[in-house]
């Protein structure tokens, strides 16, 4: 038997339709039925997109140490990844065995691809969770509601949803703003005039001078909400003018540019020079061009400074890198369609014969049951007669649960990943500068810039379909 880990994670979501008991039983099942043998199970209740998971580092030290191959149980792929730090890790290890207990995902070429195209469908769906969660917070700013924990000096009203100047930190907050406009002393001594005032947090700690530095800088006070790097009116009361704000911020830096007309540098951290191997970074030429280039934090390098213009233009590169062709997504969706409806009939097939085995068992243990009550066998005989069938009923019910529960791969979702790499050029050529950052950042994990060209490191599965192109190895044999 294959020595193997089983794996189970529950949120706080699925916790009433899939507990930790119901994933045990059928990971146990599976293992009965697949000739594995579970040497140690995992468990823990953590979000599969955040890092540092407990027991899945345990398991992951526990694979280290196994001189051969072992098997990986989970009831979903999902459950052991949403980040590309916890794909990597055991994606990477050459004995590990994956089995998806619910998806019938198969152990060759196709199969490896389908993990690799689960874990970056888990990864778009946990970005559009946090895309849902920041448009539901971008509606709220739009009508002038604050979408988060109320700033130092107001309060949450979860009556109505609304953010109320704090009675008793409000006015010190005021206080505070017209301190430090009208006195000359140095934001230090601002915060401890500060402290002497009685601010304090909502947690009741004091104000260190970044913070408070934020709050006097921070527009929500006269009644604006900055709001990605964007103003906008804010419904609540403020505690400070406008003439009073922009009075602190003549006193903190001078005649500035307003906060939230900043320019932003949606390629910054996404770039590596590839020369040096240093960051690429960016600054404002001449007040309106944006231009990228080499920190230069290691020494002198010979990247060229290049316009955010022509670097848009040499990162669709990236995007053609990872295009595949209509041919291609109708061939791999077909394979798709076909193994699941191959995996579908035998497990129907499969069902039925276990059906056929559990009537069996049940009608055994009441002739067995008849013969005891007449007399024919021994009482300490049918009791041990009767535990053993009703171990293999229990056995065969089991794997008939399993059977019927298991999903195969969504190729909806799968389809749909599919479509945007055929479309990905066309849809990068029409995105915005922040889109098309988005865009390269959900194909690759990092792009090595040089003059001539852009080296990207593709993020799976599009690094399969990257080296797909280039061998014309499709998988599809």
């Amino acid at each position: 038997m294959e020595p193997s880990v089983a794996y189970i994670r529950v949120s706080t979501r699925d916790q009433e339709q899939l507990s930790p008991e119901s994933q045990r039983r059928l990971l146990q099942d599976y293992a009965d039925g697949h000739d594995l043998s579970i040497i140690r199970w995992f468990q823990e209740t953590d979000s599969a997109f955040e890092l540092g998971r407990t027991q899945y580092d345990l398991m992951l030290e526990f694979l280290r140490d196994q001189p051969g191959t072992i098997g990986v149980l989970t009831y979903k792929l999902d459950r052991l990844w949403r980040n590309e730090v916890d794909y990597a890790a055991l994606i990477s290890m050459e004995n590990v065995r994956l089995h998806s207990v619910t998806e019938g995902i198969t152990d060759g070429a196709l199969g490896r691809f389908m993990i690799h195209m689960s874990a970056g469908i888990a990864r778009l769906t946990s970005a559009q969770t946090g895309e849902r969660v920041r448009d539901s917070a971008q509606t709220k700013v739009l009508s002038g509601g604050w979408p988060g924990p109320a700033p130092t000096g107001y309060l949450n009203n979860t009556t109505n949803k609304t953010v109320e100047p704090d009675p008793i930190m409000g006015p010190i907050v005021t206080r505070v703003f017209e301190v430090y406009a009208y006195e000359l002393i140095s934001l230090s001594t601002l915060v401890k005039r500060a402290r002497d005032l009685g601010l304090r947090t909502r947690y009741g700690g004091t104000l260190g001078k970044g913070t408070l530095h934020h709050l006097i800088t921070n527009p929500f006070y006269h009644g604006t909400i900055l709001w990605c790097g964007k103003l906008f009116p804010g419904n609540h009361k403020p505690l400070v003018t406008r003439a009073l704000f922009d009075r602190v911020q003549e006193r903190l830096q001078g005649k500035a540019t307003p906060r939230g007309q900043t320019r932003t540098f949606p390629f910054r951290g996404l770039l590596r020079c590839g020369y040096c191997g240093c960051q690429l970074t960016a600054e404002i030429k001449k007040g309106k061009y944006v231009y990228y280039h080499c920190t230069q934090s290691r020494g002198k390098c010979e990247q060229p400074w290049r316009r955010q213009e022509a670097l848009t233009e040499e990162l669709q590169s990236v995007v053609e890198g990872a295009w595949i062709s209509r041919e291609i997504v109708d061939e791999l969706l077909r394979q798709l369609q076909n193994e699941g409806e191959e995996r579908k009939r035998m497990r129907r097939a499969k069902v039925l014969q276990l059906k056929s085995e559990e009537q069996r068992l049940i009608d055994q243990r009441q002739n067995v049951y008849l013969d005891k009550m007449e007399g024919r066998i021994e009482e300490s005989f049918w009791s041990g007669l009767d535990d053993r069938l009703r171990e293999k009923l229990a056995t065969v019910q089991g794997e008939i649960e399993r059977l019927s529960s298991t999903h195969e791969p969504d190729v909806y979702n799968a389809q749909r990943t599919l479509e945007l790499l055929e479309r990905g050029p066309e849809l990068y050529s029409l995105e915005s500068p922040e889109d098309q950052a988005r865009h390269i950042n959900w194909l690759a994990s990092n792009c090595d810039v040089f003059a001539e060209n852009v080296v990207p490191t593709y993020r799976e599965p599009f690094a399969s379909v990257a080296i797909g192109k280039e061998t014309g190895d499709w998988l599809l044999g």
